[in-house]
């Protein structure tokens, strides 16, 4: 537990540290990382408390959602941004509709966080094929090219974790959720070095990134 949460601190002190240079982009970015943060730390409070803490996920879940479809959506492609308003538009609706009238607030939703992931799934690795197109840049250079990275490796392992939520293993009441859980957490961390390198990278080549669009 103490190695994740170290891990998810790192993105927003590399952040904290060169605040003043941050582009808006990065600035969302970092955004993302404080609420995912303290939606961790909130979630285990109520978890020692013993209290549901799947509201907070639930709503965390919309929030982070809405801040990737307009980081997606600072990228200046046609076809890119009506990809995101359609998927925008696509999953709000399913949200609403799979959370809210469904369900509840207070319920564990596999199925919307499975069709979550393979939508940023998608978008990810089509931001990842423009970024590769752009001649003007190092791929390994790319601020982008690392966030959506690290995302990319988070949401596929977040859609094997909850695809598997409800398998049982053969002859036993035991999940197979219970196993990838492990794994995931472990993907988690990388994918949090990932997005703290991302950040880092900006801070290193920012001048590079003055005609970077």
């Amino acid at each position: 537990m103490y190695v994740s949460y170290t891990a998810s601190l790192l993105p927003i002190i590399i952040g904290l540290i060169f605040l003043k240079s941050l582009n808006r982009e990065v600035k969302i970015y970092l955004l993302l990382f404080c609420i995912s943060f303290v939606s961790d730390l909130l979630c285990s409070y109520l978890s020692i408390k013993k209290q549901n803490n799947l509201f907070v996920l639930n709503i965390y879940y919309l929030v982070e959602s809405c801040l990737l479809f307009i980081i997606i959506s600072l990228r200046k492609d046609k076809i890119l941004k009506r990809l995101v308003i359609f998927s925008f538009v696509f999953y709000i609706l399913y949200w609403f509709w799979f959370v809210i009238l469904e369900n509840h607030l207070f319920t564990f939703n596999s199925f919307e966080e499975c069709i979550k992931s393979l939508i940023f799934i998608f978008l990810f690795m089509y931001v990842m094929v423009i970024e590769s197109r752009n001649e003007e840049l190092e791929l390994i250079k790319s601020y982008r090219f690392w966030f959506f990275l690290g995302y990319l490796i988070y949401f596929t392992s977040t859609f094997i974790l909850y695809a598997t939520a409800t398998w049982h293993i053969y002859n036993s009441n035991q999940v197979v959720m219970n196993y990838t859980w492990q794994i995931h957490s472990v993907v988690q961390i990388i994918a949090n070095l990932i997005l703290a390198y991302s950040v880092l990278c900006y801070s290193r080549h920012r001048n590079l990134y003055s005609s970077y669009s």
